[in-house]
């Protein structure tokens, strides 16, 4: 389907992070006009993980090697954590259940470790860090580091000189007086009770009772600030610094020494040392030092990165260092490095799949990447340009396109392995693109231009849209049905395929950059955090909060209820009620995003520097209409209909008669398509006097799956008859009195029906059989605002003679 993705900024302009240090202490700021979702987050969809680059392409702040073992971790941005158990060798992604970024971690066995970050975020592992629990210090301050000589010891520094101490493997943690003020950057325990921590402004503290009370130790010299500490013993130590500072003890501290002559003026950020006299050291803009005689001399390596250098350690006889970008740089000899990380950092600006292999993603520099696995590969090809390509899409497996800057249009029609061009007969730039089948396609760019395309891009025809303005999106539900939107809110809207567009009421001034289709429902989203949704073709759109302020990018549904929006500094959010209500996901995504695309069972985003993340936890587009249980010939007989099927392998049926769920049967899905039916017939014959119910368990082809409404059969079931539900009008439901829904049941079912209101997830909200006017025939439904809790999904379930029809509903509240 279409992607979006604003040509404007350039890439200087909407650089989304800029690394900067105060008083000793990294943070992020956050360039002009994006905003930075802080919060822990916590909701249902948080199973991201990474694709593109590999391992993952978050900043890495500091890494851990288990004394004497092959396990490690390093932690970063965004929550990112990654686990080795090979010396560093190979690294798999793990979730930590946050997206604080994380700054330190100490792994002090091959089970035991902590993990420590901002917000005074304190993460727990006691299986190696294969999952992680939190741990509170009742602080909201920033962590940096954390030092942990067992299992049940462990310090914790950070800003304004905070120490917090853990002497039960932190089932508490307590704060303790460093009698410093300056950002702690480092800290290092040699055992439970001696060790020492560094900051801001040459500080030093030291404890010999484990941090009851700290000393502080002096430094000559001015104008620098320490971030990293290592100590062999207790006697021979090393701190590093900003401007190429590397200090050196060999008296526990009381005396330090600055070496001179260490060959870089770049920050100094980690020191470690293998035995009394090799040792490393790291840093920014790719510094890696080496020193064979105990710190007294230092000499530089060829890093191979231009990136800051953040975490440092030793594992075996190997050496790694972590560091922006995802650099992960390892050497067996201490001399020569190779870098782990594998993939482009080419910004990616589009990505779309045709089924859960294939799939395509474009971006600057005419970047173009595939996979024919599911992502589990991505591999560059060549596009045959190099202007950037902001939208991509594709007609099946097999026939894709793709445009960009001043009119690139590319085609493929081998499933992307090559690419030709076609000429678009224009020259602005082009940001939209949808293709209907593999001959019909639209194109949207700057200038109000829309272009239409009805043999497959072999000649492409300007269409009028009645703007210039900028054009960003185009979402084609069908051949004939179709939106774009653009700069300043504008939203166009054609039902003639493309050969008129007329303009739709936004009331937003926001630039819009992207759009979504289905049915009647359509959702788009924009700058400043802008949410909108319709239910009637886009007569009206209506405003939806999203809480947050940065531009989102990309909005795609995933099922009939559920959708993802992406945006700005990795943001995600999930809606599970048509677009009502938002949250956000622990995406683990540091850059903006600006791609998503589902196919498959699987949700991929995309964004800055390559990165390609997906989420098998989203539902698939399977929508149940209408499912009963009816008594034939003393058998139970299941009828039951879907308005879309994606990604659905078929229908376990489930039965209970003696208070548990049995599998009773299975059905295989059929198809995609509108309307498709299904019946299944019980063969174990039916007991009279007693009371069946049925469900159906609709498992995906990812073996993800979700329950049905319950229907029951009973006495009396036999002659069951149709029931036809209309929609509420009006609808959404807002803040009224009542609503009304007409319904039909032809002659000889129960009087009255039984009408519940369930809410998505199934449960019973209200039951409301008794506003049922009977009789046969149409009839009125009246449901009141209050039946309703809150704002959200809800489905009306009319059971009639063992006959269920249900209906979704909207509801708004203020």
């Amino acid at each position: 389907m279409t992607y979006t993705k604003l040509h404007w900024p350039s890439e200087a302009q909407r650089e989304p992070l800029v690394e900067t240090r105060y008083s000793g202490r990294r943070l992020l700021m956050l360039a002009a006009g994006v905003s930075m979702l802080c919060a822990l987050y916590a909701t249902a969809h948080a199973q991201w993980a990474w694709q593109h680059p590999l391992p993952q392409g978050n900043d890495l702040w500091n890494l851990s090697f288990a004394p004497g073992a092959a396990e490690g971790l390093a932690v970063g941005a965004a929550g990112s954590i990654l686990r080795s158990g090979d010396n560093g060798a190979t690294w798999s992604f793990v979730e930590s259940g946050t997206n604080h970024f994380l700054r330190g971690v100490a792994l002090t066995s091959s089970q035991h470790a902590w993990a420590v970050g901002d917000y005074g975020t304190i993460l727990h592992s006691a299986d190696g860090g294969a999952s992680w629990s939190p741990q509170s210090a009742s602080t909201g301050a920033g962590f940096n580091q954390v030092s942990a000589p067992d299992a049940d010891h462990a310090w914790a520094v950070g800003d304004a000189g905070m120490v917090y101490v853990t002497r039960n493997g932190g089932a508490t943690w307590s704060s303790q007086n460093s009698a410093a003020t300056a950002n702690l950057n480092d800290v290092m325990f040699i055992d439970t009770s001696t060790g020492w921590t560094v900051g801001a402004s040459k500080t030093i503290r030291k404890t010999t009772n484990g941090g009851t009370t700290w000393t502080t130790q002096s430094v000559m010299g001015t104008g620098f600030d320490l971030i990293g500490v290592f100590f062999l013993d207790a006697s021979r130590g090393w701190a590093a610094g900003t401007g190429g500072t590397i200090l050196r003890t060999t008296n526990g501290g009381t005396t330090w020494t600055r070496i001179a002559g260490v060959p870089t003026s770049q920050d100094v950020n980690k020191v470690v040392f293998a035995d009394q006299n090799i040792g490393y050291a790291c840093g920014e803009a790719g510094t890696l030092l080496r020193s064979t005689n105990g710190g007294l001399a230092w000499s530089a390596l060829t890093s191979g990165t231009q990136w800051g250098l953040e975490g440092l350690g030793l594992s075996g006889t190997a050496v790694i260092t972590a560091g922006v970008f995802g650099d992960l740089l390892r050497s067996t000899n201490g001399q020569n490095f190779s870098n782990l990380l594998a993939g482009t950092r080419s910004t990616i600006n589009a990505i779309t799949a045709a089924d859960g292999s294939a799939a395509w993603a474009v971006g600057d520099g005419g970047a173009v990447l595939r996979t024919t696995d599911g992502g589990s590969t991505w591999n560059g090809v060549n596009s045959g340009t190099s202007s950037a390509l902001y939208a991509v899409s594709a007609s099946d497996a097999q026939h894709v396109w793709a445009c960009g800057n001043a009119g690139t249009m590319l085609h493929s029609s081998n499933g992307g392995a090559s690419w030709t061009a076609q000429t678009s007969g224009t020259s602005v730039t082009l940001n939209g693109l949808d293709f209907i089948d593999a001959q019909n396609g639209f194109a949207v760019g700057l200038s109000g231009r829309i272009l239409r395309t009805t043999n497959g891009g072999a000649s492409w025809s300007g269409v009028a849209s009645g703007t210039l303005d900028a054009l960003y999106a185009i979402d084609m539900l069908d051949a004939s049905t179709g939106s774009v939107v653009g700069a300043g809110g504008l939203i166009l809207h054609t039902s003639n395929g493309g050969a008129t567009w007329q303009r739709q009421t936004s009331f937003t001034q926001d630039a819009l950059f992207s759009v979504t289709l289905s049915g009647s429902n359509g959702w788009v989203v924009g700058d400043m955090g802008t949410i909108l949704y319709t239910t009637d073709d886009g007569q009206t759109w209506d405003d939806a909060p999203s809480n947050v302020t940065a531009a989102l990018y990309r909005v795609v549904q995933t099922s009939s209820s559920d959708l993802a929006a992406v945006g700005d500094s990795g943001i995600v959010l999930h809606s599970s009620d048509a677009g009502l209500t938002w949250t956000p996901d622990i995406s683990h995504a540091m850059y903006a995003l600006y791609g998503a695309t589902m196919a498959g069972g699987v949700l991929r985003i995309a964004g800055d520097y390559g990165q390609v993340l997906f989420n098998s936890s989203y539902p698939t587009p399977v929508t149940l209409t209408h499912l009963d249980a009816r008594l034939i010939d003393g058998l139970a007989r299941l009828d039951w209909r879907t308005s879309g099927e994606s990604g659905t392998d078929g229908f376990e049926v489930q039965r209970r008669t003696d208070g548990q769920w049995n599998v009773a049967g299975y059905v295989p899905a059929r198809g995609a398509g509108a309307g498709t039916a299904y019946t299944w017939i019980d063969n174990a014959l039916y007991t009279p006097g007693t009371t069946r119910n049925y469900r159906l368990r609709m498992i995906d082809t990812d073996g993800r799956w979700e329950y049905s409404p319950v229907v029951t059969l009973a006495d009396g079931a036999a002659g069951a008859t149709d029931i036809v539900l209309g929609a509420p009008v009006p609808h959404p439901v807002r803040d009224m009195a009542r609503v009304t829904m007409r319904y039909t049941r032809r002659a000889g079912g129960a009087s009255p029906p039984s009408v519940r209101v369930l809410d998505a997830s199934g449960r019973l909200v209200a039951d409301i059989s008794a506003r049922v006017i009977d009789g046969d025939g149409e009839a009125v439904l009246t449901i009141f605002h209050a039946d309703f809790p809150g704002s959200g999904l809800y489905f009306l379930s009319m059971h009639d003679n063992g006959n269920t029809a249900y209906r979704r509903i909207i509801v708004l509240k203020p």
